[in-house]
């Protein structure tokens, strides 16, 4: 079996957080294993 291409997601502000959650589900029904990085935003 192949293995499934690795993506690195990241965004830099907490506004993103919910884009960056539907472009890594996005791309697992490709077929693609997104690594997201989620960053801490202190409040």
């Amino acid at each position: 079996m192949t293995p499934r291409p690795v993506i690195f997601i990241s965004a830099v502000s907490k506004e993103l957080r919910s884009a960056r959650q539907f472009v890594a589900n996005t791309l697992q029904l490709l077929g693609y294993e997104p690594d997201r990085q989620d960053v801490r935003y202190s409040e």
